[in-house]
């Protein structure tokens, strides 16, 4: 395991996402990459899996059967803990998705799908520098 893998497996990352064959793909590049990798399949399973696991990163899909990816985040955002965590959005309805948000959701960035999964990798170690 290179410095970088042990430095990695330290990081817990969150993934919300329903989509299984999205969360699989993702799931499986991370944690080959060296990180712990917990995945929900809806907002509610997420934010428990939150306070389960005190993750240092989220990553949240904008759309979840239930309730949406910025709702999720603003739960979040209020959660014990969830202010300085940081999260990343992704979306393939981004542009579609997020201007008929009434207010902003704090998040650290998004990525539009389809991404390249080498590039969720530069994002999460990006946003923990």
């Amino acid at each position: 395991m290179s410095s970088s893998d042990s430095e990695a497996r330290e990081i817990t990352v969150l993934v919300v996402e329903d989509d299984p064959t999205n969360a699989t793909l993702i799931h499986d590049y991370l944690t080959a990459q060296g990180f712990d990798v917990a995945v929900a399949e809806s907002g509610d399973s997420g934010l428990e899996l939150f306070a389960e696991r005190e993750p240092h990163v989220v990553i949240v899909d904008v759309l979840l059967p239930g309730q949406s990816g910025f709702d999720v985040v603003r739960s979040l955002r209020a959660a014990p803990g969830g202010a300085r965590v940081p999260v990343l959005m992704m979306s393939a309805v981004w542009k579609d998705a997020y201007p008929q948000q009434p207010e902003p959701v704090d998040i650290q960035g998004y990525l539009v799908k389809p991404f390249r999964l080498r590039d969720l990798v530069d994002r999460i170690r990006e946003i923990l520098d």
